[in-house]
């Protein structure tokens, strides 16, 4: 699920495992449905073992992967579409699949990639070696009573008591029966939105969607920029976005444990994460701690040539072990490039000598 705001969110996602998920198809008789199960399994291990191999570059396994895709199109049977199938009686039974500890839902996706059942989308990606197209779910599975299905909004099982979602969304094929659970589609994004609707506004130049008190104070980015700390990409994270006021994006949980660990500028272009306002409210407090801590005499006399990366220019301040203040715009965030020892004035009376 997708979401843009300027709010604090929890801990961001680790690594994805490479991992399958399998029915309980054992002590099964042969029948169609098992063939087609143990070629699923043929398939599945054929991708994993390409995906592991290293001696292969990404595009040679992209090449390899489709080639198994296709070949097992060409040799998959046909079915009728028409004819409903209770996966609760011929694959295994439904409290048999995993849970989802993303979404709360009264059913399953059917991969159409895979033609296997997850909980949702994530838990495809988190346990497959390749990504789920969403919008080209067709298959759904009634966790209530097991029936697949076409796509809907509830079961269509008569006697099925699954007949209301809180929120549901034919075209990202997305489901919540989470009455506390906000959510809109947003048709420029082209994905659904957690939030509620009027509290966002679509930004062109973004082509993101982004809280109204953010919208009108915003450097545009790139939607297809990756987070600039962890790398993942931005445009469907199912964490909360933070936009930097130049120009570059991270996941607002990333933006968090940087200030927490000390880092406050952005690593690509080394801009400060805090505005000029926020720069301006604490520098007196870095003031004060750069006047607690004396230098050593030997060094007292010393000017230290900075760059800032805030503003771009150059300046001089007095040299300090622990950072030095642009005279320009007043940011802590500045390079140290040289340090020189000012020469004293003359006194007066040396003046006079050096006159005569």
């Amino acid at each position: 699920f997708d979401i843009i705001s300027n709010n604090s969110q929890a801990c961001a996602k680790m690594g994805q495992e490479t991992s399958s998920t399998e029915t309980n198809t054992t002590d099964q008789p042969t029948t169609s449905t098992g063939v087609a199960q143990t070629e699923q399994d043929r398939l599945r291990q054929g991708i994993l073992n390409i995906a592991r191999n290293s001696s292969l570059d990404e595009e040679q396994k992209a090449k390899r992967i489709q080639g198994l895709y296709n070949a097992a199109s060409r040799s998959a049977p046909k079915h009728d579409e028409s004819i409903q199938e209770d996966i609760g009686a011929q694959e295994g039974k439904i409290d048999t699949y995993p849970g989802c500890s993303h979404y709360k839902r009264n059913c399953y996706i059917v991969a159409k990639c895979c033609d296997m059942p997850f909980a949702c989308r994530l838990c495809h990606n988190e346990k497959s070696s390749h990504e789920i197209n969403r919008f080209e779910t067709e298959k759904m599975i009634c966790s209530k009573c097991g029936l697949r299905q076409p796509v809907a909004e509830y079961c269509s099982e008569e006697s099925c008591d699954w007949k209301k979602t809180a929120y549901f969304c034919s075209v990202c094929r997305f489901w919540s029966d989470d009455e506390t659970f906000k959510a809109f589609h947003c048709n420029h994004c082209g994905l659904c939105r957690r939030g509620k609707k009027e509290d966002y506004k679509h930004c062109h130049g973004c082509n993101l969607c982004l809280t109204t008190s953010l919208i009108d104070n915003h450097t545009c980015t790139n939607p297809d920029n990756d987070c600039v700390i962890c790398g993942d990409r931005l445009r469907d994270s199912t964490i909360a976005l933070h936009l930097l006021s130049c120009g570059h994006s991270l996941h607002m949980t990333c933006f968090q444990n940087s200030l927490k660990n000390g880092l406050h500028s952005c690593p690509l272009c080394r801009k400060s994460f805090l505005g000029q306002a926020e720069r301006e409210e604490m520098s007196p407090l870095y003031d004060e701690a750069l006047a607690s801590n004396q230098m050593p005499e030997e060094f007292s006399g010393y000017v230290a040539e900075i760059s800032c990366n805030d503003c771009n220019k150059k300046s001089e301040a007095p040299f300090h072990f622990m950072g030095h203040k642009c005279q320009n715009c007043s940011s802590y965030n500045t390079v140290f490039l040289s340090k020189y020892q000012r020469e004293e004035s003359p006194s007066l009376d040396e003046a006079d000598e050096e006159a005569t």
